[in-house]
């Protein structure tokens, strides 16, 4: 007797291997929603971060105009100066660290 590839042999009976994984496929399918609505939180937090980034850095860049129009030509713009770009990152820090103190105000 000829039986076909695809199918098994179980007690006698033909058995179609797509059914036997059926169980299995039935549970995976029922994890997907619980991992879109991970992702989406995931994705949400995600969007999140780059916003507050985003605000963090036009914080820094209104600072430093801030801190710039509160200069002289000829005091150092201290990261921003000749001397921060002829050494890159050497002093980024601190004027970061600058940026976020409270400037005082000339009068």
């Amino acid at each position: 007797m000829l039986q076909n590839s695809a199918f098994g042999s179980f007690g006698g009976q033909a058995v179609n291997p797509i059914l036997s994984s059926a169980p299995q496929a039935i549970q995976l399918l029922q994890a997907v929603p619980q991992q879109l609505q991970q992702l989406q939180q995931i994705e949400y937090i995600r969007l999140q971060q780059l916003q507050q980034l985003q605000q963090l850095v036009q914080y820094i860049a209104y600072q430093l105009q801030v801190q710039a129009q509160h200069q002289s030509p000829q005091q150092s713009l201290g990261a921003f100066g000749p001397q921060g770009f002829a050494q890159p990152f050497g002093s980024i820090g601190t004027g970061l660290q600058s940026a976020f103190q409270p400037s005082p105000h000339v009068m």
